[in-house]
């Protein structure tokens, strides 16, 4: 079963310059990937979020069928250089292990410098939106309210987590901060800094 390609792919920031330059214009992944072109996605390394792109082209291949050709539009100098670095990042890989090649252009890139953890609400920091939340009361729960306080004492999502019980609870207190971002916007009390993905978000269906 084909694996399911996502709005955020993960690149590793050595990648980031060669991303933004152009150089690098295609990612090769193990495994095969269910995506279309033109399909868009979010590029994030070194901890940010470098803008927004789409799939120009998709191809499945064997990891033996690789060429200097892909090779180089994914970074690399040559197929032999490509497949230390899959072997690296994988492990040990068959010859016929089906691989995805995705090209893709980058289409927006960011002017200002946002993290890959505050993305997901507009641009904000948690911290700030814990903040605004508590202090305009935007439909927030009791127990949601003693959440976002512990946030603001702790200053992390990850110690908030292990503090409430475990670091499983992250998913719920990125599900809290989503919300009451999304309450913030909709009672104009703030605007998202990064309107394309929060609008992206949050379309009339």
């Amino acid at each position: 079963m084909p694996k399911k390609f996502r709005k955020h792919i993960f690149f590793d920031g050595k990648y980031a310059d060669k991303i933004l330059k152009g150089e690098k214009t295609s990612t090769i992944r193990v495994g095969k990937y269910s995506i279309k072109k033109g399909r868009s996605f979010y590029v994030h390394a070194r901890g940010h979020v470098l803008g927004k792109a789409v799939v120009t082209d998709v191809q499945i291949k064997k990891l033996n069928e690789l060429t200097d050709k892909d090779a180089k539009r994914d970074g690399f100098k040559n197929k032999k250089e490509l497949l230390k670095a899959l072997k690296k990042h994988y492990g040990k890989l068959d010859k016929d292990t089906p691989v995805t090649i995705i090209e893709f252009k980058i289409q927006d890139k960011f002017k200002e410098e946002v993290t890959s953890s505050d993305f997901a609400y507009g641009g904000y920091k948690a911290t700030e939106i814990a903040k605004l939340a508590l202090t305009h009361n935007v439909n927030l729960s009791e127990k949601e309210r003693e959440i976002l306080k512990t946030l603001l004492n702790t200053g992390s999502i990850r110690k908030t987590a292990r503090q409430i019980g475990n670091l499983n609870k992250r998913f719920m207190i990125r599900k809290i901060l989503k919300k009451v971002f999304s309450n913030l916007v909709k009672e104009g009390i703030i605007s998202p800094k990064i309107k394309s993905y929060y609008e992206e978000n949050n379309k009339e269906t």
